[in-house]
């Protein structure tokens, strides 16, 4: 190395010391002593743990639950270890013995279920409600590679635009329950005074799109369980688990609650509508607005023009003017990491710049970045693109607190 390039390093080197705190103890790597050995600080920890698949049953299964809207099915999770993810299997059948049932896409199967009661304490207390909208917008913010995946299982290992079951013939699919405080906090029902029950309200028909193409009968539900991936623990550390949550002092945990408004509103393209938040309130980490016509689709987006977001007073909480859809779907869906999807499923969905880059990863770990405290008292107005009765949906996410005193759940809003 010449003279140059090492007096070049040294000054890289001082000028680096200038900005970290220096340790000078002189040990790189602290040590702890575990038994005959000297660890690693850092390595210290050796969790007896496996990962493994549990099948919860359901205790009610209407088979016409695709065409009766309003029915329920419960599943009740007891005995479990710690949940890492839950995920739904459906099969079902084609009951005419002629005419296969075509056309079905993966965003039909999401719209099955119209959404999903979490119940904590045998079912007497609701921790969240995740409706098919939290779905939606929680599968498109999967990396690509996770979407096609996801799509795939949610259409019965179809990889093609469409899929269908053959005459006679069944197909299962897997619906992931995409974000739970269930599986954010690896909740450990076996911890529980009483079962955790989660409760699937179905859509009927609803789930169609308009013109979309079946055979003869719509398809029968012929089973549906749902496929718990667990933490096994080594039985004398789950006993102590078990233990601490049924005798010692109260957990509390903060989460993101799932929430919604949704109402019909007549609306006139290109005209300005403004529409109270009454059911909005807690502190927001985060929002998003879609307009469906239920006329054309029970999913479809249609896309808005510009919006804001107004405080009771009736000022501006976005910078003092319109936020354009363009803005919002591209540049502020970017730094949210959300998969960009040309379809109009997503697309169109106009989330509300609230917090910063991947608020979603915030609100999965309990973080609060950043809020807007409502009350019910706040407005949104924005401009359509559309006209008609159409269905405006305010999609949101509030802090809330999950605590778990002697075995018993309770929640709290902030």
């Amino acid at each position: 190395m010449s003279l140059v390039h090492s007096q070049q390093a040294q000054a890289r080197g001082q000028a680096g010391a200038q900005q970290v705190q220096t340790s000078q103890d002189g040990d790189l790597f602290p040590t702890v002593r575990v038994g005959s050995f000297n660890l690693r600080r850092s390595q210290n920890v050796f969790l007896n743990r496996s990962h493994r698949v549990q099948v919860f049953n359901s205790s009610t299964l209407p088979a016409d639950a695709l065409t009766n809207a309003g029915s329920f099915t419960d599943i009740r999770i007891q005995g479990a270890d710690p949940l890492m993810s839950m995920t739904f299997r459906l099969t079902l059948a084609n009951d005419d013995t002629k005419t296969a049932i075509a056309n079905l896409v993966a965003e039909n199967v999401l719209a099955f279920i119209d959404h999903i009661d979490v119940m904590g304490n045998n079912g007497s207390l609701v921790l969240e409600r995740i409706d098919f909208d939290h779905q939606f917008l929680a599968f498109a913010e999967h990396d690509p590679d996770s979407y096609a995946r996801i799509r795939c299982a949610l259409q019965g290992g179809s990889t093609g635009a469409t899929f269908g079951i053959p005459a006679s013939g069944q197909i299962t699919l897997y619906i992931p329950v995409f974000r739970s405080v269930l599986v954010q906090n690896e909740l450990m029902s076996a911890g529980l005074v009483g079962p955790l029950v989660l409760r699937v309200w179905w859509r009927g028909l609803q789930w169609l799109n308009a013109g979309q193409i079946l055979g003869a009968l719509p398809p029968r539900v012929a089973s549906f369980d749902l496929l718990c991936q667990t933490n096994n623990w080594d039985p004398s550390r789950a006993a102590q688990i078990g233990n601490r949550m049924m005798t010692g002092p109260r957990q509390d945990i903060r989460f993101a609650i799932p929430q919604f408004q949704r109402t019909i509103e007549n609306l006139v393209g290109g005209q300005a509508f403004t529409l109270r938040l009454s059911g909005v309130q807690g502190l927001i980490t985060s929002m998003t607005v879609m307009i469906r016509d239920l006329t054309q689709s029970t999913y479809i987006v249609q896309p808005l023009r510009q919006l804001d977001l107004l405080d009771p007073a009736g000022a501006s909480l976005l910078g003092g003017s319109y936020v354009d859809s363009l803005y919002a779907s591209l540049i502020y869906g970017a730094s949210q990491q959300i998969r960009f999807d040309t379809s109009g499923i997503t697309f169109n969905a106009f989330r509300i710049p609230i917090s910063g880059a991947n608020v979603a990863h915030s609100e999965l770990r309990g973080h609060v970045e950043a809020f807007i405290p409502m009350s019910g008292s706040h407005q949104l107005r924005f401009i359509p693109t559309v006209s008609g009765n159409l269905q405006v949906s305010i999609i949101y996410y509030s802090v809330g607190m999950l605590s778990i005193e002697r075995g018993v759940l309770s929640t709290t809003q902030s």
